[in-house]
């Protein structure tokens, strides 16, 4: 599978002279300022400074690092979240636990992407189960990475009110026992439909074979939705995965975030662009969306630049998120001998890059 996605045949050449000299352990300022000295774009010229830094700040050069960031950090948010990071924390680490508390993804939930991808994604799922419709009296969804339920909830409402369904049983799974509170309460608060709850505590990768049999056994499962969870799946166990799901349920709808973040070897220039870029369209977003000071920085340090930090990091294994492109879904669902059903870009970064799409399998 072609591992560069993003970057242009120049991109690659320029992007590389800054890599080539990490590897050989001769990267400096000298050589890196011939590099940037070429006729290239302003946004390229930035992420060969951000890049370096990166790097720097990897092999604990964080004076350089820092000089370097200062230069880009006005017209890069990303490079203005890191700088003020290294500032306070004097480290390259995140200094705090993704998903431990619901708060700050319920923060970045009022920004403007995630009430897009929300909006969008109740739309798609009351049209998709009207398409799609149960075949069975019982109504059994099973929802992975379920977060704070809002999403569920508002969706259920809308496929309840159109199919009229009178209950559902939820089978709700999500890594955070924060979540999985969250997630019940907001469906006692929103949900209009009756509905029975059935919290898993557990990544999905991590299911035993009892637990599966157990889901399979509240079922028939009507369809399986997985909207931005399986992005923290790598690629050689989501095909895996995505087979599982279709053996217990009639569909599996994946809504996800769509990136180059899963198959590229950490440090090289498609790992850490894609990486930075994605997030830096966020945190753009982010700072755009009128949130109270707190909502925007519980969004972006106590979620966003934490996780982005975790995949800058660590090696392929311990990257925690692995958003895969629109091609390497779809090859996630040939491998398990699937249909796909449907699939479409929800959300563009721009002309050339998506930023969200939802798939439809099955068996």
């Amino acid at each position: 599978m072609n591992q560069t996605v993003f970057l242009s045949n120049v991109q690659k050449i320029l992007f590389n002279k800054v890599y080539d000299l990490f590897v050989s352990d001769t990267l400096d300022l000298s050589h890196l300022k011939a590099i940037a000295d070429v006729d290239a774009s302003e946004d390229d010229v930035a992420f060969i400074k951000l890049y370096a830094a990166i790097l720097f700040l990897k092999n604990g050069s964080h004076k350089i690092a820092i000089e370097l960031l200062n230069e880009i950090s006005k017209i890069n948010s990303y490079a203005e979240v890191l700088l003020k990071h290294i500032q306070e924390h004097n480290s390259f680490k995140p200094n705090v636990e993704v998903f431990k508390d619901a708060k700050p993804y319920a923060a970045w939930g009022k920004s403007k992407l995630a009430q897009t991808y929300f909006k969008t994604t109740v739309k798609q799922m009351a049209e998709l189960t009207t398409r799609f419709k149960p075949s069975d009296g019982k109504v059994t969804i099973f929802e992975v990475g379920i977060g704070t339920g809002i999403l569920t909830a508002t969706y259920m409402n809308e496929m309840a009110q159109r199919l009229n369904i009178n209950k559902i049983t939820v089978v709700a799974l999500d890594q955070s026992q924060s979540m999985l509170e969250a997630a019940k309460s907001n469906l006692e608060k929103i949900c209009k439909v009756e509905f029975e709850w059935h919290p898993i505590c557990k990544k999905v990768q991590d299911l035993s074979e009892s637990q599966w049999s157990e889901i399979k056994a509240l079922g028939p499962i009507w369809f399986t939705n997985a909207a931005l969870a399986m992005h923290h799946v790598p690629f050689h166990i989501k095909s895996t995965l995505l087979g599982k799901l279709a053996d217990i349920s009639k569909y599996v709808i994946v809504t996800d975030i769509e990136a180059n973040n899963d198959l590229p070897k950490e440090d090289t220039p498609e790992f850490v662009y894609s990486v930075t870029q994605l997030y830096r369209y966020i945190f753009d977003d982010v700072k755009s969306s009128g949130l109270s000071e707190e909502d925007e920085e519980l969004g972006l340090n106590g979620f966003l630049f934490a996780e982005s930090l975790i995949m800058l990091n660590n090696v392929r294994e311990n990257r925690v998120d692995y958003h895969a492109s629109f091609d390497q879904w779809k090859e996630s669902a040939q491998k398990a001998d699937l249909k796909v059903l449907d699939a479409h870009v929800n959300i563009q970064l721009d002309q050339i890059r998506p930023v969200m799409s939802t798939f439809v399998f099955q068996k």
